[in-house]
């Protein structure tokens, strides 16, 4: 109950002690709904509904307690306490309850005694005379209009009248201004009840009052809410424009001028934009105003947008300006632009604009760090060592540019951006990032073969690939460590690197660079990596065996002679078996594992993928896979009891534009063993600009065979597929591979029920191919990690049909895993890669680590036109 209810029924509780019986008449039924829950205690209610005699009827029990002279006995030994609740004008009964009438006491609207006048305005005179008199007589002049029920002025006198909007604060039931205003700007649930109690001037005051908007008279609630948000809309995105830097069309639009205004009017604009049960009508009303203003045509300098997020037009604005900044190779301004912008609302509640301002981001990167090795090459005379761990180093290590060009590559054929017309900048720049990693690419590759030409292999103290089993396999098995030996086919050491980052929470880490034997083929390659490599590989070459490496005097031709011969020398039940084997293993695999002393797992996805025919857009995505598919094995491995993990690689490779005819030249000829576009293998033939050559003994090889490497990006003219994927030359992408070696720590499943996963989408449907959610997460408990790694699955029954294409922070490009930040949200991107059958989709958020699932929406609309 509220304070003018409470005193009503004080009223009436004083007439039934007072007079025993109470007739009340309420012909306007304003105190029906209080009848429902009105409890006077040791007191009957009695309600007429439909007809004088069956009330009679109800009454005439009662009426026994009352004499001949119409007055309460006196020797009734339970004093009478009767209310007679009639929702009629006294007149209306014919005195059908004159007995009940002249034994108690009636209370009606008008009644002359004081005390029994129930008139809503007397009453509510009563209250709000005690605690607001200033306001009590503007009240008791609505109540005649009828404005207020009774109800209302409860709510009224709870919120002790907030200033002159005393109708708003009823109908919103709350006298907080912002979320008034924010409540009409986005929803029109209560514009009947604003009609009804004649509020619209009292909104619009409000918007005056508060937010120092000029906004025209109205009688509608409609029109109102569409003056306001213009109004406020438009003066936020002019609030910081120098009014002569407006376009005319503007620069009389009124712009509030008082300090606490302009901050209630960007407290606004940001408080409708970001909550998720308002921003669809933040939305829809900015892209109505804009559209009514003409912005999208208007020529306002982009220097005054920077930190804006109105309208959709700004957006669009800024990105045009960024890809103009990058051409103009102002890099370090484009990728804080960037950064900061792919957050914005806009780049959230507009994909497309959020994966443009990512491949910005990623785009004036690689430009950024293509300039600065160009810079570091050219400040000293590098040797070979030095060029590798400039490569390989910690800070500022050049095999970051692999990394953000992968990513911009793998981003920008997810992306689908239309190019031409107002994309003709963002084509210009993805040709320039391509044309700069190639360049600087081919510049590390001429200054490290002319090296090599000069120096031999002189790696310094950096460790050869033919060492590793050796020193950090063969330690382990010695003293009885449950090991798993991964061998992986063209692992770059930036993958390798990027690999790791995922594993950090359930494992010690260490990537140790190391440099593979040229040539970077898998043959020569994965025999280096095997017991007694380090004891000389030679080039083996028969008529039986047109081609092999020799380990120890035993060729090796292929993938079941080297597990063989690992098996030879570790010991015969030693279990091998492929990295898809691990994703699913079946139970016999699972036991193998559990009892073995070394587990060998071996993955040639990448070459296998990279070599069986020319690179498309999807040839990314399914070498990044395996980054994904590793982080997988070495966590089932973990799980099955294996305590440590070392992952090896073969050899790199190269990545980038596919080589155009000119880049091609003829091999050496002479007796040819073995051809491929980065090496040539054989005895004899020709010198050549275009190359160096170099004997078996000065790259650690033995025997006589000689091999010749191209001096640049250039390849010899071989038969294969690909001619962007390669390898088998001299290049630090080729050269430099990644030792990774991994120590299960014990496990906390507590971590994982700690944390909760809180999962938002902006709409209930999705009816385009990109689509946005936002995740958040929060601990349960007081302890907990800071931050969680997640990954989002898209499925339509079991089939996944869509995926992350990039996320507000802490997105991978090449796994898709997204890190979470304690209580930090992150919009994340999601992309249906295919949309033609699907209905709806189920989205999953999964626990990168214990694939346990921590958030989900099942059956998802899906209305896209095809």
């Amino acid at each position: 109950m509220g304070k003018v209810t409470d005193y009503l029924i004080k009223q009436v509780e004083k007439q039934v002690a007072d007079r025993g019986i109470v007739v009340w008449y309420d012909p306007e039924k304003v105190y029906a709904k209080l009848l429902d829950t009105l409890q006077i205690p040791q007191t009957t209610l009695i309600r007429y509904e439909d007809s004088f005699f069956r009330l009679r009827e109800k009454l005439e029990p009662y009426l026994e307690y009352i004499d001949q002279q119409g007055l309460p006995k006196q020797d009734c030994e339970t004093p009478l306490r009767l209310i007679v609740y009639i929702p009629l004008h006294r007149s209306d009964t014919r005195s059908a309850l004159a007995e009940a009438e002249c034994a108690g006491a009636v209370i009606e609207p008008g009644a002359e005694v004081a005390e029994r006048n129930t008139g809503l305005r007397i009453i509510a005179e009563q209250v709000f005379g005690a605690i607001r008199p200033d306001k009590a007589g503007e009240i008791a002049k609505k109540i005649d209009e009828g404005v207020y029920t009774i109800e209302e002025l409860d709510k009224l006198a709870e919120y002790q009248i907030a200033g002159k909007i005393e109708a708003l604060v009823t109908i919103y039931e709350t006298q907080n201004t912002d979320e008034i205003i924010l409540s009409f700007l986005g929803v029109d649930d209560k514009d009947k009840l604003i009609q009804s109690k004649k509020a619209v001037s009292e909104m619009r005051s409000l918007f005056i009052s508060d937010a120092g908007l000029d906004i025209r008279q109205t009688d509608s609630p409609s029109a109102l809410r569409h003056e306001a948000r213009r109004a406020l809309l438009m003066a936020e995105f002019l609030i910081g424009i120098p009014t002569n830097k407006l376009p005319g069309a503007l620069s009389a639009i009124p712009v509030p001028h008082e300090k606490a205004h302009l901050e209630q009017v960007l407290r606004l604009c940001k408080s409708w934009r970001n909550r998720n049960d308002l921003r669809d009508s933040y939305r829809q009303a900015a892209l109505d105003v804009e559209r009514e203003m003409g912005l999208m045509a208007l020529d306002i300098p982009t220097e005054y947008l920077l930190h804006n997020e109105t309208f959709s037009a700004i957006e669009k604005k800024l990105i045009l300006h960024a890809e103009k900044l990058i051409l103009e190779g102002h890099y370090t301004e484009t990728q804080d632009l960037a950064e900061k912008r792919k957050t914005s609302f806009w780049s959230t509640e507009s994909p497309a604009d959020g994966l443009r301002w990512s491949l910005l981001f990623l785009a004036s990167r690689i430009l950024s760090e293509s300039k600065r090795i160009m810079a570091e090459l050219k400040e000293r005379n590098h040797d070979a060592a030095s060029l590798i761990a400039m490569y390989a180093g910690e800070e500022h290590a050049w095999y970051r540019l692999d990394t953000a060009y992968r990513d911009f590559e793998c981003l920008y054929a997810r992306c689908e951006v239309e190019l031409g017309s107002e994309h003709d900048q963002m084509e210009k720049v993805v040709i320039n990032v391509r044309q700069e990693y190639t360049v600087t690419v081919q510049a590390c590759i001429e200054k490290l073969t002319e090296r090599v030409a000069k120096e031999g292999c002189a790696w310094g103290n950096i460790l050869s690939q033919d060492k590793i089993f050796n020193t950090h396999v063969a330690p382990f098995l010695e003293q009885g460590a449950k090991i798993a030996y991964i061998l992986v086919d063209s692992l770059r050491y930036e993958m390798g690197k990027e690999m790791v980052r995922g594993l950090l929470g359930d494992f010690e880490t260490t990537v140790i660079p190391a440099i593979a034997k040229l040539p970077t083929i898998t043959d020569v390659g994965m025999a280096a990596l095997l017991p007694q490599g380090a004891q000389g590989l030679k080039i083996a070459s028969s008529t039986a065996i047109k081609f092999a490496v020799a380990v120890g005097g035993t060729a090796l031709k292929d993938r079941s002679s080297r597990i063989q011969y690992l098996r030879d020398k570790i010991g015969p039940d030693l279990p091998v078996c492929k990295l898809n084997d691990l994703i699913k293993p079946s139970k016999k695999q699972k036991e193998e594992i559990k009892q073995a002393r070394c587990v060998v797992v071996t993955s040639q996805e990448i070459d296998l993928w990279g070599e069986e025919e020319d690179v498309g857009p999807e040839m990314r995505e399914y070498m990044d896979q395996v980054i994904d598919k590793l982080r997988s094995a070495i966590r089932r491995l973990a799980s099955l009891g294996i305590t440590t993990i070392v992952v090896a690689a073969d050899h790199g490779h190269l990545f980038g534009e596919s080589i155009e005819g000119g880049m091609k030249m003829d091999a050496p000829g002479g007796n040819t063993l073995k051809i491929s576009r980065r090496v040539w293998i054989g005895k004899g033939g020709a010198a050549g600009e275009g190359y160096i050559r170099l004997k078996a003994r000065e790259i650690g090889l033995t025997g006589d065979m000689e091999f010749a490497f191209p001096r640049s990006l250039a390849c010899f003219k071989a038969k294969g597929a690909s001619t962007a994927y390669l390898h088998g030359g001299i290049s630090l992408q080729e050269l430099v591979i990644p030792l990774i070696i991994l120590k299960a720590k014990e496990a906390k499943p507590e971590e994982i029920k700690a944390g909760k996963v809180h999962f938002d989408m902006s709409k209930s449907e999705i009816t385009t191919r990109f689509f946005s959610i936002t995740l958040r997460y929060s601990l349960q408990d007081l302890y907990g990690p800071d931050s969680l790694r997640v990954k989002v699955a898209v499925k339509a029954g079991k089939k996944e049909v869509g995926m992350p294409a990039t996320a507000a922070y802490g997105f991978e490009e090449s796994t898709r895993e997204i890190i979470l930040e304690k209580e930090k949200p992150n919009p994340v991107t999601i992309m249906l890669t295919e949309v033609e059958g699907v209905s709806s989709v189920t989205v999953s958020v999964i626990d990168a680590a214990s694939r346990i699932e921590l958030g989900c929406r099942k059956d998802v609309p899906v209305k896209i036109s095809i």
